[in-house]
């Protein structure tokens, strides 16, 4: 896990925060056609590539989910607006469904269905994060929710204005509803994994539903502040009921 952590951070260091430059998108080339390598049996001979090597000859991880998260850095880097909600159900499953079908796999779950599963739990997080940043998404040039959605309802400087309040809030409260929807959707997916990896996905799960929780109740937060998150009594409380999950 801390491997497959690391490869994302990389990647995801690659492309945040940086200008779409020339120099930008070849580092990332690079690495997509290092990280290719590994797969078709190279072992580097030090470094974080020799790391997923070896990770790859023990759990045999799939290709799949490390090439979608180049596309979706290669998204991100091209500063391209999310038009629909197919592309932003698409850009979801590149840069946080891929990383949940690669825990489930590490976690002992072999049956295809839990990795459907995990996509929807993966869409379901990275919603939370869209939504509990889209002010600070905002303030960097950026908005992740749909073109059509926004303009269907407010505008996009509306939004950050976050007047008027009630469409703004409607807004907010339906792409929740959606990221409930994933949620629940994706139920079950705890029984399919080994039992001693079980709770951390419980525990990941229920901090993000606080989150979620959090801007339902009050959707100004997602673009007003403050920004939503549990408080270290609650996080350490899940984790708590997470490791009697574990014995």
């Amino acid at each position: 896990m801390f491997v497959i952590y690391a490869w994302m951070r990389h990647a995801d260091d690659l492309v945040d925060d940086q200008a779409p430059t020339t120099d930008t998108s070849e580092r990332l080339d690079a690495f997509a056609s290092d990280t290719a390598a590994v797969f078709d049996g190279e072992v580097p001979e030090e470094g974080l590539l020799r790391a997923l090597a070896l990770t790859h000859q023990a759990f045999e991880l799939p290709r799949g989910p490390f090439e979608e998260m180049i596309e979706g850095q290669r998204r991100d880097l091209s500063d391209a607006p999310i038009e629909n909600e197919a592309q932003l159900e698409s850009y979801c499953q590149q840069v946080a469904s891929s990383v949940g079908v690669l825990c489930v796999h590490v976690w002992g779950a072999r049956d295809p269905h839990a990795h459907e599963l995990a996509r929807l739990r993966g869409v379901a997080f990275q919603l939370t994060n869209i939504l509990r940043d889209i002010g600070e998404d905002l303030q960097r040039g950026r908005c992740y929710l749909p073109v059509s959605s926004i303009k269907s309802s407010v505008g996009r400087d509306a939004l950050a204005a976050w007047h008027p309040p009630e469409p703004c809030s409607e807004l907010v409260i339906k792409w929740c509803g959606r990221a409930r929807e994933c949620y629940q959707a994706s139920a079950g997916l705890e029984s399919m994994i080994d039992r001693r990896c079980r709770g951390t996905l419980v525990a990941m799960t229920n901090i993000y539903k606080g989150i979620l929780g959090q801007i339902e109740a009050k959707p100004a937060r997602s673009v007003l502040g403050p920004r939503a998150g549990l408080s270290s009594l609650a996080k350490s409380w899940i984790a708590a009921r997470a490791v009697l999950l574990n014995r």
